[in-house]
């Protein structure tokens, strides 16, 4: 295979952190993605004295050989598979600002050691606090799921939050913040956390702001002014929100959050990007089984919005790897085709030049709904869910009438 099929920046440019304190590669890379030190132990924020000698580290250098020689490093399969399913994956997205010859030619081929090293985007995961228990999320991305799963099966580990922090993080940004273009939060919800507002302060007070396209990703159940207010000051804003279903079940699966205020926080939303040109809006949907009937409500909901210019009608569908409850290939062959017919016959009507991507992303999504290998049962499924609704007081046969049809 050659290296442009395969190759990323990411493992050149890209600093990113989970959501407490472990490295990794990006968001994106399979399993953990952690970046593990010659013990094969992973390393955390607070570890990193010289940011050279972290890039430079084996672990690094072997995926970057790997990538230059054609190969595919297994820890970025999540991308690739995206790929071979004919959808736009993160890697995809990443490549088409970069020429590949940036990289093969500031690397040494032969230990894959890169010779100037330039960070230019950061990913930090700003700690897994959060004011909602979705369905298809786990542990790691919400405090709130912490102490259900530990209600529930008492053998979740807490996170070690101690080691994410700003002050952490403020030693790493005064060594690379001059090099950096793009910035990527998430959380948890990172709206929750008074110390974002305090690193947003830092870019701006250091003069780096106008230089950075900043991404970050909310539920929107809250919209606080003080961080809206600091905005304007980025090159451009890209605000990534998270919506999988509209009404009763967006409720049922983003739990304890209600519809009527994220419905008039998004029209708020969209209110404000219409006056600013350089804000871009983007549905985030997680394509998975708690929602997945519910889909065409969820295109209808955002077609409404298609005059305006800087937000995507077609949400940007993200396939979940992991909790394996979450992942479509676990529903039944009659059921999918179903849901495959449904979504198409509305997506296909909103496909325009300006929703390629995102409608690429959604036939991925479906096409690995139909050939990935499920590692879960549906009575398995059943079992989890039905424990789960148990606990919240919700009702399952509501909300996941198929489970209770037919077995096909």
């Amino acid at each position: 295979m050659n290296s442009k099929d395969v190759i990323c920046p990411y493992p050149w440019t890209h600093f990113s952190t989970h959501t407490d304190g472990r490295m990794r590669i990006c968001c994106n890379t399979s399993t953990s993605g952690d970046i593990l030190d010659s013990d094969g132990n992973p390393i955390y924020i607070d570890e990193i004295k010289n940011i050279k000698d972290y890039f430079n580290q084996d672990f690094y250098k072997n995926i970057r050989k790997q990538m230059l020689n054609g190969d595919r490093p297994n820890i970025c399969s999540a991308c690739y598979s995206i790929e071979d399913k004919n959808g736009t994956s993160v890697r995809n997205g990443v490549l088409q600002s970069f020429e590949v010859e940036k990289f093969t030619d500031n690397t040494d081929l032969e230990t894959g050691e890169i010779i100037n090293l330039s960070v230019e985007s950061l990913d930090l995961s700003w700690s897994n606090k959060c004011n909602l228990q979705c369905k298809m999320c786990g542990p790691w991305a919400s405090n709130q799921l912490e102490t259900e799963y530990n209600d529930l099966y008492k053998f979740f580990e807490p996170l070690d939050n101690n080691k994410w922090s700003y002050k952490n993080l403020k030693i790493t940004l005064d060594k690379i913040s001059a090099t950096v273009t793009e910035l990527l939060v998430t959380g948890g919800e990172p709206l929750l956390n008074n110390d974002f507002l305090e690193f947003c302060d830092y870019l701006h007070n250091n003069d780096l702001s106008k230089n950075i396209i900043f991404t970050f990703h909310t539920n929107l159940t809250i919209m606080p002014k003080k961080f809206f207010d600091r905005l304007s000051k980025f090159k451009m804003v890209r605000m990534h929100i998270s919506i999988d279903a509209v009404g009763d079940l967006y409720e049922y699966v983003r739990y304890p959050g209600k519809w009527s205020v994220v419905d008039r926080n998004f029209r708020k939303l969209i209110e404000l990007i219409e006056n600013h040109p350089t804000y871009e809006v983007e549905i985030h949907t997680v394509f998975q089984t708690y929602g997945i009937h519910g889909f065409v409500d969820i295109l209808k909901y955002f077609n409404q919005f298609s005059h305006i210019e800087n937000f995507r009608t077609i949400p940007y569908f993200i396939w979940p790897y992991s909790p394996s409850h979450s992942c479509t290939s676990i529903l039944r062959k009659k059921h999918k085709q179903k849901l495959k017919n449904q979504i198409l016959k509305h997506a296909d009507k909103m496909k325009n030049d300006r929703n390629t991507y995102l409608y690429n992303q959604l036939i991925a999504c479906i096409n690995l709904m139909e050939t990935t290998k499920p590692k879960m049962e549906i009575e398995q499924f059943k079992a989890h869910v039905e424990k789960q609704d148990n606990y919240r007081k919700q009702d399952t046969k509501k909300y996941l009438p198929w489970l209770y049809l037919d077995k096909q």
